[in-house]
C-alpha cells in the first residue's frame, strides 16, 4: 500500500468515527458505502 493510499484510508476512517458510521461518512465524502468500507478494511 502506497503512503498516499494509507493517508487517504486514515482520512476516511477519521470521517467514519467523526460521523458515527459508514453511511454518514460516505455521504459527507461523496463516496459509496462500499468504497468507504473497503478503504477502512485496507487499514487492518
Amino acid at each position: 500500500m502506497a503512503n498516499n493510499d494509507l493517508f487517504d484510508g486514515i482520512l476516511i476512517f477519521v470521517e467514519v468515527v467523526k460521523r458515527g458510521g459508514f453511511g454518514a461518512a460516505a455521504k459527507a465524502l461523496g463516496h459509496s458505502n462500499s468504497h468507504v468500507s473497503k478503504e477502512v478494511i485496507k487499514l487492518e
